[in-house]
């Protein structure tokens, strides 16, 4: 059962960034892309690379790559100048931050209840990086 439910999430993940990534991919009229769009792009693909991953003790090297991508679009996530969308950017931030916390206790202490709350932090992050790039759609 959990496998079905992991390959639904992975499934929704990859929906969503690739809807990210076209939606967000480019501007018409030949204009630059925003920092909104290109750290909205960078979001969804961190998502969808930390969602590929397994969380488990054997792949830890592949998570914390994972983790790492993740924090460096969140890094570039606080220097974008907006607050058109300033609520989503803090969902995101403050997933993210969780992100970190849980997946890396579910690293170093793999129990089932460390595991799972890893696995739930991942489905609201790839939610809240959703929400994002829905909200920046338009824009980009």
């Amino acid at each position: 059962m959990w496998n079905i439910g992991r390959a639904s999430l992975l499934t929704a993940c990859a929906t969503g960034a690739a809807f990210v990534l076209v939606s967000c991919g480019g501007s018409s009229g030949g204009e630059p892309v925003s920092d909104v769009c290109k750290v909205s792009a960078a979001l969804s693909s961190a998502v969808q690379q930390i969602n590929q991953t397994p969380l488990s003790k054997d792949s830890t090297a592949a998570i914390e790559a994972s983790l790492h991508t993740v924090d460096t679009a969140l890094a570039n996530l606080d220097k974008v100048d907006s607050t058109e969308f300033q609520k989503e950017m803090d969902a995101v931030a403050t997933s993210g931050d969780e992100l970190d916390k849980t997946v890396g206790a579910a690293l170093d202490s793999p129990t089932p209840a460390n595991t799972a709350a890893g696995r739930d932090s991942m489905a609201h992050f790839t939610t809240q990086v959703n929400n994002f790039a829905a909200a920046t759609n338009d824009s980009c």
